[in-house]
């Protein structure tokens, strides 16, 4: 169930029971290693050893489990701290040094994906779960009906939307990848379901891909820009790079493109 959460981007955080801390590395009756056992499969893991650390640590939890790209999170609670009283202190703020999620994306990047949404006769967007967790479909909606785009994952109803891709898709979205001169993937992992033969996949296209999660960014396909950045950032900050550039009729442009689409 961790493993699920952490390959979907799941918020979770996941209490459990451990022998008392001066049991711990010992083989103790029941002790299991949960900590080591979970850290690939988990955002971040904690094991509690001071009560006075508890309310922390679970305030700290909550945050990393719900902020920048979601995920697990556990808390290991050895039986003695489990059992200690300290007084409640419930931290408001929390400022962690090293976690810093980029919810603002780099401004350059922004401006090249313009540019190539200025020069594309054939592009496609991708839609992952990222757009949900970030509160962005209708923001994508108004940028697809602009620019009258097809898709890759949209409202059902919607007059461009063609479905899921990959191994278990339709046959119009799997066409429109494979022919398409730009793929702009948004909250999206290109996983092996997706992607089949990464050497075939999207062959024609120049491929921006926008995440929250930097390690997501080239993990799979090598992309011409990346954007690292909050999905709904990211393309509120898009179509205003548009909006600022000498308008194009879209709809003319891409008659042909939608044509093809509606034909597949």
């Amino acid at each position: 169930g961790i493993a699920t959460a952490y390959c979907d981007s799941i918020p979770l955080v996941v209490f459990t029971g451990q022998v008392p801390t001066q049991l711990i590395g010992n083989d103790a009756f029941q002790e299991v290693d949960i900590v080591g056992i979970t850290r690939p499969c988990t955002k971040h893991n904690f094991l509690v050893k001071d009560v006075r650390n508890l309310a922390k640590t679970i305030r700290q939890a909550f945050y990393l489990a719900r902020s920048g790209r979601p995920g697990p999170v556990l808390v290991d609670l050895p039986k003695d701290i489990m059992q200690a009283r300290t007084e409640f202190v419930w931290p408001e703020d929390i400022f962690m040094r090293s976690y810093n999620p980029t919810y603002k994306p780099n401004l350059n990047q922004l401006r090249r994906t313009a540019e190539e949404l200025a020069k594309a006769r054939k592009p496609i967007i991708l839609a992952g779960g990222g757009v949900i967790m970030a509160n962005a479909s209708e923001v994508l909606c108004e940028l697809a009906h602009e620019l009258n785009m097809g898709l890759g994952a949209f409202p059902a109803n919607g007059d461009l939307w063609l479905g899921m891709v990959g191994m278990h898709g339709t046959y119009a979205a799997n066409m429109s990848i494979n022919h398409a001169d730009l793929l702009v993937c948004v909250g999206a992992r290109f996983d092996d379901r997706v992607t089949g033969r990464l050497q075939d996949f999207a062959s024609h296209a120049r491929i921006v891909h926008i995440d929250i999660d930097p390690t997501s960014i080239r993990k799979n396909v090598e992309v011409d820009v990346p954007v690292v950045g909050d999905c709904r950032n990211s393309l509120i900050a898009i179509r205003e790079h548009l909006a600022a550039r000498e308008p194009l009729p879209w709809k003319e442009r891409f008659a042909a493109w939608q044509g093809q689409l509606d034909e597949w």
